[in-house]
């Protein structure tokens, strides 16, 4: 871009300028982590289906994850069942494009969007849900699956709130069974 300005009857010209302009579209989760960390101040709008992984009535947490099996965390203001009155999204739900937010990284660990505009664009029923698999993965690969729907084989509880397998440990959140000597396969999001 060339730019000149005119003072009296002189006329400047200033520089050759050159500048990026970004978009605030993403076309999906990978764009939108790839970019949106270094511009936390923008709302971006994805362009993309984002098909819903797991969602629960009294949490403010709905995970997502895109076409290419990319997860994110979208974090709301209300719990879903407050969000959603008339159904929560589950598994295989899709929210249309159009979904608008901002980057945030919560606890320096997990990047998450905080929705603006969500409620309007939820999508699917019974006809059109194709509910996502879980991942299957060791215990000892969750930190590195933040944010997935993931499954866990052939662990045991070694406490209401910890499961064991191939010697590593996890915390876990939920309702533990009581024969705390049996294996279990254990499918959520990390």
């Amino acid at each position: 871009v060339s730019a000149s300005a005119t003072e009296g009857t002189n006329t400047l010209k200033a520089d050759d300028v050159t500048f990026t302009i970004k978009s605030n579209k993403a076309t999906s989760i990978a764009e939108f982590l790839a970019i949106a960390p270094n511009h936390q101040d923008i709302d971006f709008v994805f362009d993309c289906n984002l098909i819903v992984t797991y969602a629960k009535t009294d949490s403010k947490n709905l995970y997502v994850r895109d076409a290419a099996g990319a997860p994110l965390l979208i974090f709301m203001s209300k719990t879903a069942g407050e969000q959603y009155p008339y159904g929560v999204p589950v598994n295989g739900d899709y929210l249309r494009p159009g979904v608008t937010g901002k980057y945030q990284l919560y606890s320096n660990t997990i990047q998450e969007l905080i929705p603006k505009t969500l409620t309007d664009a939820i999508a699917g029923n019974n006809d059109t849900r194709a509910a996502a698999e879980p991942k299957v993965i060791k215990i000892g690969d969750a930190a590195a699956n933040m944010s997935q729907y993931v499954q866990i084989q052939h662990v045991t509880f070694t406490s209401d709130t910890e499961i064991k397998c191939e010697g590593s440990t996890l915390t876990v959140y939920g309702t533990a069974p009581d024969d705390k000597t049996a294996q279990y396969t254990v499918t959520g999001v990390i």
